[in-house]
């Protein structure tokens, strides 16, 4: 037992002398290379268990040989020396349960080591992992920042892209803007003040031209005529001989038109007329374009330039050359400009009617008055509803003509039984947009002033009619409905409907 116990001892010695050493090559020299006793304990750990019984007397002797006492006393006593050499000579006998402790020790004693070793490779690889580790966190840091960096970047010029767009589309609005206003200023403007200008310019220029005219032709129609002296052998029998002359009209020209129009066909030769209504500012020439374009005037001046309010024009059915039974002349109701037919709508008041109940319309073949007898409303187109068409100029008969003066007349807002109507006259109208609904017309409707007939009214006769005939679409927008009407000029007469027709010498009924 004393034995073991010794060789325990010096067992403990060893592994702690093999500790010593670790320790001090660790700590003292961190700088050596540690592969040489990793390889000693690499060795150690895979011994085999034959191997591991029979070491322990190898471990035993290295360990007592490796020790080194320094001094005597180390050494130990005599009797301990010589108990060391005879266990040296005496053969060493086998022991199960010494070898079991033994090998458990030593087992113990290799798990100590193992994990010192690996205490200590971890603690080397944590130092040598701590400078990685912290270049990695430090190269982390920096890729953070980079991005962090970038992020704002982006985000900066994502804000400076914004607000150059926010910039830019200001910019465009304000242009838009700018470019309306300028726009809407200079058709503004137009409207207000040019092109009223220039149309009071036109207006004024040809009035004046017509005026100058019409004076000249006043005088020559009081100056003497000439006849020229006719040369040559007089003969009894009637001759076309070229020298014989006939005496000549002083106030037209060759075509046997009116000379105050002279100025003014050297204008347009599409003039036809002038139109004059006392009260008003309705002093206008009247022109008729080619039947190709019949509406070429409507918003052009008797120079052919634009003009909003256009001029004065006659209607393609009308021909004042054929002298039809109905004439209409058209124009704008120009409520901006206060001009062209704009003030024909205040025939619609009575008092109005009353204070102008006779106007001038002159052709450029002859002169002439109309009395108004009938003022309506109707609709302009076939849109929506049947068309009166007052537009008409041809007449089949006698009866065909009036029943259409007896259709005017039912439509009429006025009784204008006053001024009478006959087979025999002519008819004059005025037509201007009107604004009950959509579309509609104001008629103003005149027959010719008869040769010797009086120019004088009797408008304290005229009344309203409270019901007169109107289109459709006037009752649908507005309500009531429309009256009971005999149907024809006849059946009226004959009812004794009708007071503003006297029949002449050779009309009889039924007429034809």
């Amino acid at each position: 037992m004393s034995e073991d116990k010794k060789r325990k001892g010096n067992r403990k010695k060893t592994d702690s002398g093999i500790d010593r050493t670790i320790d001090q090559n660790h700590f003292t020299d961190t700088s050596n290379d540690q592969s040489d006793w990793f390889e000693i304990f690499d060795v150690s750990e895979n011994e085999t268990k034959s191997e591991r019984e029979n070491c322990i007397t190898n471990v035993t002797n290295n360990s007592e040989s490796n020790l080194e006492p320094t001094n005597s006393a180390d050494l130990g006593t005599d009797s301990e020396i010589m108990n060391t050499e005879t266990i040296k000579d005496t053969d060493i006998t086998y022991d199960p349960v010494a070898v079991a402790d033994t090998d458990e020790a030593r087992i113990t004693d290799d798990q100590e080591t193992e994990m010192k070793v690996m205490s200590i490779t971890n603690e080397g690889e944590q130092d040598m992992k701590a400078p990685t580790e912290e270049l990695s966190a430090s190269r982390e840091t920096d890729h953070n920042l980079d991005v962090k960096e970038e992020k704002e970047v982006s985000e900066e010029k994502i804000i400076a892209d914004k607000k150059k767009k926010q910039i830019l589309r200001y910019k465009i609005i304000r242009s838009v803007f700018t470019l309306s206003f300028l726009v809407f200023t200079g058709l503004f403007l137009n409207e207000v003040l040019i092109q009223p200008f220039r149309s009071r310019q036109a207006i004024d220029k040809i009035n004046d031209l017509y005026q100058s005219q019409e004076d000249d032709s006043n005088i020559a129609e009081t100056a003497p005529s000439t006849v020229p002296e006719v040369t040559g052998t007089p003969s009894s029998e009637p001759s076309n001989n070229e020298n014989q002359v006939k005496a000549k009209d002083p106030k037209r020209d060759k075509m046997g038109r009116l000379l105050q129009f002279q100025d003014l066909l050297e204008v347009n030769e599409d003039v036809k007329g002038w139109i004059t209504i006392p009260g008003t500012n309705v002093d206008y020439v009247v022109v008729q374009p080619d039947s190709g374009d019949p509406e070429y005037y409507l918003k052009k001046n008797i120079y052919g330039e634009y003009d909003k309010a256009g001029t004065l024009f006659l209607d393609k059915n009308t021909s004042i050359e054929d002298k039809t039974k109905n004439m209409v002349i058209h124009g704008h109701n120009m409520y901006s400009l206060d001009n062209m037919f704009h003030q024909v709508n205040e025939y619609k008041e009575l008092e109005k009617y009353k204070e102008r109940p006779v106007f001038t319309f002159d052709t450029i073949f002859q002169t002439g008055k109309w009395k108004v007898f009938a003022v309506f409303i109707t609709n302009g187109t076939t849109k929506k509803e049947p068309l009166f068409d007052y537009t008409r100029t041809d007449f089949t008969s006698t009866s065909d003509f009036l029943n259409f003066v007896y259709q005017i007349r039912i439509r009429s807002m006025y009784f204008m039984d006053t001024v009478d109507v006959n087979e025999d006259d002519q008819l004059l109208m005025l037509s201007t947009c009107s604004y009950e609904v959509k579309d509609y017309r104001t008629v103003v409707v005149a027959r010719k002033v008869r040769e010797g007939e009086d120019l004088t009214v009797d408008v304290d006769s005229v009344t309203i009619n409270e019901k007169p005939l109107l289109p459709y679409s006037y009752y649908y927008r507005h309500g009531g409905k429309a009256p009971k009407i005999t149907e024809t000029f006849e059946a009226a007469y004959e009812a004794g409907e009708i007071k503003w027709y006297k029949p002449g010498e050779e009309v009889t009924f039924p007429l034809e």
